[in-house]
């Protein structure tokens, strides 16, 4: 996993300044942010949830052939913590969470090519009981997805707006040119979604 998935800079920038939108949270970070520690974290109590980390779709790693989030491996892998949580392994997390950030390449991808839209990453959170997601559909940029997720939520929730709304007007934020010329491009704020209510 380490030698197929390189260090995110700016995941860890994304997190923290998430956590600062919110008076109580829970950060996992680097060794932290492991597979015993998310099994074992009670993830009911949280409203929103936040992943942002490499993803891989079916087929992407021979150990799998299933739609997964990459987090710190161990040192030595093992049924329960092998380095990624897998659509099943998430199927089976307790959630009650209204929004789930999944904050990586294509997370909206299906589980195969013959599977109904939504069918991976996105329908196992639904399973286990998240109300609405934020995926990707195609592979997107570290440093835009911190500045989109960021500037998102933050819309949201100091403004009180609808996610949808929030999501909408940083798009817009992106096309006008507001973080730089090059990011106006469809490339670079057109994967994010939003599934749920």
């Amino acid at each position: 996993i380490k030698e197929k998935f390189k260090n995110l800079p700016y995941s860890e920038y994304e997190l923290k300044k998430l956590s600062k939108i919110f008076r109580k949270n829970k950060l996992l970070l680097s060794n932290q942010a492991n597979e015993i520690n998310i099994k074992n974290t009670n993830l009911e109590i949280y409203d929103i949830i936040s992943f942002a980390t490499h993803a891989g779709i079916s087929g992407s790693l021979n150990e799998t052939s299933e739609p997964f989030l990459v987090l710190t491996p161990p040192k030595k892998s093992n049924i329960i913590d092998d380095g990624i949580l897998t659509a099943s392994e998430v199927s089976q997390l307790d959630l009650n969470a209204k929004l789930v950030i999944l904050s990586a390449c294509n997370t909206a991808a299906r589980q195969n090519e013959y599977s109904s839209g939504f069918s991976g990453l996105v329908a196992s959170f639904f399973n286990a009981g998240a109300q609405n997601i934020l995926a990707t559909h195609w592979n997107v940029d570290d440093k835009t997805t911190a500045k989109m997720i960021i500037e998102t939520i933050k819309k949201s929730v100091t403004k009180n707006l609808d996610l949808a709304d929030a999501l909408k007007m940083t798009k817009i934020e992106f096309i006008s040119g507001k973080y730089g010329e090059k990011y106006k491009h469809p490339k670079y704020w057109g994967a994010y979604v939003i599934v749920g209510n």
